[in-house]
């Protein structure tokens, strides 16, 4: 990211407040020119988020992180067909969190990125990683270093860095990030949500993901009698299979979603 297009992103991220938003308080980024800035980094210093937990914990047994792997592209790694398919050792937690919770965590996701983007922005990296669970299991979305305006070149960078939740039309190499990226990025962390594993878990590594991204989705996975058991609404089902359409002029806007 160019420094000036890092300043201004800051400056957009700035004014934002919302329940769902982990906000910007204060920021700083090195000066050219300023000896006591040498070899500093820009800072971002966020809202806290009492009890604040990554949800990309929750989606792994206890003791486990998501760490760099075959499964994400610098971010969180694709749980094994061993710990996550065939659900062997321990669940994820959020496994043992209720149907309703998990469904206010949905929503949650979708009025933080359906704010941002009637503020004429696009997150570009929504993933678990990226979401903040309080101690009351209320999610905050925080922002990542690819936020800005809608069809900005300048802080688009032609592919997310987390494989599991680009886009089809990103990996295909679409010539900009619209806000239908977005979507597909919400479908994808609410289907893991709702599978309580990370969803890429039945592919051994990313490039047989990314074949399947630009395939035929499993989403049969939501047809499964333990999903049904466990009294999903409908209507949330049908929410992330809309999320997660291939054509991205077939996904809905945030605001028909919710």
């Amino acid at each position: 990211v160019r420094a000036g297009a890092l300043v201004d992103q800051i400056e957009r991220l700035a004014p934002l407040a919302h329940p769902n938003w982990a906000e910007v308080l204060v920021a700083f980024y090195p000066r050219k020119g300023v000896p006591a800035h040498r070899g500093e980094v820009p800072k971002v210093v966020l809202r806290h988020v009492r009890g604040g937990t990554a949800l990309s914990d929750w989606l792994v047994p206890p003791g486990q992180s998501r760490g760099r792997g075959a499964g994400e592209v610098g971010g969180a790694a694709a749980a094994s067909p061993s710990s996550s398919r065939k659900r062997l050792g321990p669940a994820p937690r959020i496994a043992q969190v209720s149907v309703p919770a998990r469904c206010r965590i949905i929503d949650g996701l979708l009025s933080a990125v359906l704010y941002l983007h009637a503020n004429n922005l696009v997150h570009q990296m929504v993933t678990p990683a990226n979401v903040l669970l309080d101690a009351d299991l209320l999610p905050r979305l925080r922002p990542s270093v690819a936020t800005g305006a809608i069809h900005s070149r300048d802080l688009w960078t032609n592919r997310t860095e987390t494989l599991l939740y680009t886009a089809p039309e990103t990996l295909a190499g679409a010539a900009a990030y619209t806000p239908a990226a977005d979507v597909w990025a919400v479908g994808a962390c609410a289907l893991e949500l709702v599978l309580a594993a990370p969803w890429n878990a039945a592919f051994p590594d990313a490039d047989a993901f990314a074949r399947a991204l630009l395939g035929d989705l499993p989403l049969e996975r939501l047809d499964a009698h333990e999903v049904a058991a466990a009294g999903w609404p409908p209507e949330v089902l049908e929410l992330v299979r809309a999320c997660l359409q291939k054509d991205p002029a077939k996904r809905p806007t945030l605001a028909v979603a919710r």
